[in-house]
């Protein structure tokens, strides 16, 4: 699982059914591991390709269940229009509030305020 690029995740849903039916362990780690697929997914989904981004979906939220975890959050990206409105306190909860907010996952920045 450490090593589950985005495009791979529905195909790596259907190994992990696989692998808890012969009796592979659910550990730590390996939930550890899906939190991670789940957060680099949703940092990268703006730009992920349409094509494919139904049965990543499907497969992610199979893995969540799989593994009895709560999905991680949809990335909101700012619509480069309405006021920029941050909820943390703290400059570093700030600064991460803002990165995740206005930072394109690669490419330009769609605001000056990301620049």
């Amino acid at each position: 699982m450490a090593t589950c690029s985005n495009i791979d995740i529905a195909e790596t849903a259907k190994i992990a059914d696989l692998l808890l039916e012969v009796g592979a362990a659910k550990t730590p780690n390996t939930k550890d591991d899906i939190k991670y697929i789940g957060t680099h997914f949703e940092f990268h989904r703006e730009r992920f390709n349409k094509e494919y981004i139904q049965e990543t979906d499907e497969g992610l939220a199979h893995l969540y269940k799989l593994f009895e975890l709560v999905p991680i959050q949809q990335r909101k990206i700012h619509d480069s229009v309405s006021q920029i409105l941050i909820s943390t306190h703290g400059w570093q909860a700030q600064r991460d509030e803002l990165w995740n907010v206005l930072i394109s996952s690669s490419g330009s920045a769609s605001t000056v305020q990301a620049k």
